[in-house]
């Protein structure tokens, strides 16, 4: 199953998402469910990047199955916070539809932050170089 996880501060800004797994639709390059949430994710990253402009910090391991983006939307114009509120809640929107389409594949979850910074979450891991791994969720059950 793929999780994938984002964080929205109380004014609605969001601070960045992770997709975590893999959905086990079908075998490894036939599976449609795993494609359409890579190519959501994936492009929801490069519209942050490329055609928002905004700062992103993004890390994807393909063998883990993880895709993470993080933002920093404290002190961003209303511009740029309402172009990052498009593209996740577009992401959002997008991953729902297949979240209903593919219960047994695809979790959803929204994790409310501080807006103050990054919070460390429980069983939240790191590699040697202390980049975070999976697990920025804590427990999704």
């Amino acid at each position: 199953m793929v999780r994938v996880c984002f964080w929205q501060d109380q004014e609605g800004r969001y601070w960045g998402f992770e997709a975590e797994g893999h959905a086990g639709w079908a075998a490894t390059g036939q599976d449609i469910v795993c494609a359409a949430i890579s190519a959501l994710t994936q492009a929801t990253v490069i519209g942050l990047q490329r055609v928002a402009r905004l700062p992103v910090e993004s890390r994807q391991n393909d063998e883990q199955g993880v895709l993470s983006c993080r933002l920093q939307p404290a002190g961003w114009t209303s511009a740029q916070g309402q172009s990052a509120w498009l593209l996740c809640e577009t992401l959002w929107q997008a991953l729902a539809e297949i979240a209903e389409q593919y219960p047994k594949h695809l979790r959803l979850q929204k994790v409310s932050v501080s807006g103050d910074g990054w919070p460390v979450w429980p069983g939240q891991r790191k590699d040697a170089k202390g980049t975070l791994l999976a697990g920025h969720c804590g427990n999704r059950g």
